[in-house]
């Protein structure tokens, strides 16, 4: 008798047997290959203590990326590694001084593309191999390419080395809000993704006071490989805990390890592991329920994600997009080198920074109980304005010409230390919490997918178009000075704050007013009707194309739905002056037209509709 062929790549192949009237999804052959076989379902801990070490599991791996963003920052400013790694560019003399801004650019920006990467392929490996399994390659990715970064002989090798930790970062920071919105219960949600963003900014804390103490190690080659040398650590020990800590119920249910799955949320919820405890079979059965149903619509693909679930995959993307777009990592990756720049010691600017992420961690602890209390959107709104309200702050006090500086210094470091401490609790940690939680399980891993790609691909474009905006421009000048201190005449030596932060956030402050409060007021004049549409718009000489445009938004906007045109025209008002911030990036005026009508899409469509896709 003939052997019966193998099924071909494009052909599906069941899963295990199911053990309890759940359905299995069919899977292709290459999944049925990496899908395990067996799953171990007993662990160390039970009930609150196995719950809460998954959320430190999970938790940690967010620490991971948020360490991997802060660690950059303070070797810009370590002469022994500008010396070794920037000798060919500009670096040789142990400073960042004559180092064209794009080449720092793309060291802080190369890790940003292929955790985008990363990211995707996780959204489909999450679903083969499980959740845990993720994480487990994420930080083994993670502890290799911290190895190569280590004892890099050059520069093409680090860059290299920190491309490839990408991949593990968005392994990482597409797995870990999976993890922690599965393993909680509905009104708890909230709380394991506070945790969550907690750690990740409590990682990057750790590496700006890392970066501190190993400075004092100068000029030994240890300044600035400790830091490689606690990430490595770091690593070692996610993978390590993802060998005695559970997969998530729901993964283990659609897979066909229905078991398993009963024990897991029994040894999660229970203090002794009870699988006939009443809340034990609730949860079950939830979960048996919602794997039917999804079972009945198949494998999800990722067109899908543009069509069946275009809605929520807006609400993802968006959500991250505008996460970023606030400019907050820019703040991140460049204050050590603009506070050395502006001529703080290099001691006092890792310091400042270190000091500077106290109270960053501290607000994101807010969000443990009030995302779950007040809710996500009235989160985002309430930060919203609050941030607009201290930038508004900000800028008052730059304007403030009466006032002495060291009064201005004052007031403009406290309320851009509160601007930050407001994005801990708002925008920073709830749009990580959105997709994870708006799309169903069978589109989880692609829709956390596509929202953590956008997150990496925005981050990386700030990067890019900003470079260190507030110390060199794409004009070629390295040594440029912000406008903020030809203004003020600003000394550092001279001021009792003894080296703070005032010109970068003096010139923080003149941006801010320029970009956004001084067009906001100028928008609000058109609102009655169309006709200084034009003027508002600052498009009075511009080509017929850039004069009509704004008008054709605004009146296809009210026509779709009342009152929409009000949003649209401040949008088209505003977008002007953001198109503006990309001045030293080269653009046609039809390519900055197209910018323009694709991004003002964008966000009316996720003003307009964000209530209506989180009550689907």
């Amino acid at each position: 008798m003939a052997k019966p062929p193998s099924p071909t790549f494009m052909e599906t192949a069941p899963t295990r047997a199911n053990d309890d009237d759940v359905p299995v999804t069919e899977v292709s052959w290459l999944e049925a290959k990496l899908k395990p076989k067996s799953v171990h379902a007993r662990y160390p801990f039970k009930g609150k203590a196995l719950l809460w070490m998954t959320c430190a599991f999970g938790s940690l791996g967010d620490a991971l990326f948020g360490y991997d963003q802060g660690i950059v920052a303070g070797l810009l400013v370590n002469p022994i590694f500008l010396s070794r790694f920037f000798a060919d560019y500009g670096g040789a003399d142990g400073t960042s001084d004559n180092i064209d801004p794009s080449i720092t650019g793309i060291l802080v920006a190369c890790l940003q593309v292929t955790a985008a990467l990363g990211s995707l392929v996780a959204g489909s490996l999450g679903d083969m191999v499980g959740r845990k399994r993720c994480v487990r390659i994420g930080g083994l990715i993670y502890f290799a390419t911290a190895f190569i970064q280590a004892f890099a002989p050059g520069f093409k090798t680090f860059i290299a080395g920190r491309a490839l930790q990408g991949l593990g970062v968005g392994f990482l920071s597409m797995t870990v809000p999976v993890i922690q919105t599965e393993i909680a219960a509905p009104h708890r949600r909230g709380l394991m993704v506070g945790v969550e963003y907690t750690f990740l900014i409590g990682g990057y804390a750790l590496s700006t006071w890392v970066d501190f103490g190993f400075y004092y190690l100068i000029p030994k080659s240890e300044s600035w490989q400790g830091p490689y040398f606690i990430q490595m650590g770091l690593a070692f020990i996610l993978c390590s805990m993802s060998l005695i800590l559970p997969e998530t119920p729901r993964w283990l249910a659609r897979n066909g390890f229905a078991k398993e799955c009963l024990q897991t949320v029994a040894d999660l919820h229970t203090p002794d592991g009870n699988t006939q405890a009443e809340h034990v079979q609730q949860v079950m059965s939830e979960i048996k329920e919602a794997v039917r149903y999804e079972a009945t619509l198949k494998k999800s693909t990722w067109l899908e994600m543009f069509t069946r679930y275009r809605k929520r995959t807006i609400v993802g993307i968006t959500a991250q997009m505008f996460a970023q777009l606030n400019g907050i990592n820019v703040i991140s990756f460049y204050l050590p080198t603009t506070l050395a720049k502006a001529g703080m010691s290099q001691e006092k600017s890792l310091l400042y920074t270190a000091a500077n992420s106290i109270s960053y961690v501290a607000a994101t602890i807010l969000t443990w109980w009030l995302a779950d209390r007040w809710g996500r959107r009235p989160l985002l709104i309430l930060g919203g304005i609050l941030m607009a309200i201290a930038l508004c702050i900000v800028c008052a006090f730059t304007e403030a010409q009466t006032l002495n500086i060291n009064t201005q210094a004052h007031g403009i470091y406290a309320f851009v230390v509160i601007y930050n401490a407001i994005y801990g609790f708002t925008w920073g940690p709830i749009p990580w919490l959105l997709p994870a939680e708006v799309f169903p399980l069978r589109a989880r891993s692609k829709g956390m997918a596509l929202a953590t790609c956008s997150n990496w691909l925005f981050n990386f474009a700030i990067d890019m178009a900003s470079d260190n905006p507030w110390i060199g421009q794409r004009t070629g000048e390295a040594d440029h000075v912000p406008p903020a201190l030809d203004e003020f005449d600003v000394n550092f030596e001279e001021i009792d704050l003894d080296g703070s932060d005032v010109p970068y956030y003096l010139s923080l402050a003149e941006d801010c007013w320029d970009y956004i409060v001084q067009p906001l007021s100028d928008a609000l004049r058109p609102l009655r009707g169309l006709p200084q549409l034009d003027h508002a718009c600052s498009f009075p000489d511009g080509p017929f194309l850039r004069r009509l445009l704004p008008v054709i938004l605004v009146k296809v906007a009210e026509r779709y739905e009342p009152g929409a045109g009000f949003v649209v025209s401040i949008i088209v008002c505003l977008t002007p002056h953001i198109l503006e911030q990309l001045r030293p990036i080269t653009l046609s005026n039809e390519q900055r037209v197209a910018l323009q009508f694709l991004g003002t899409l964008i966000l009316y469509a996720f003003i307009l509709r964000f209530e209506s896709h989180l009550e689907e």
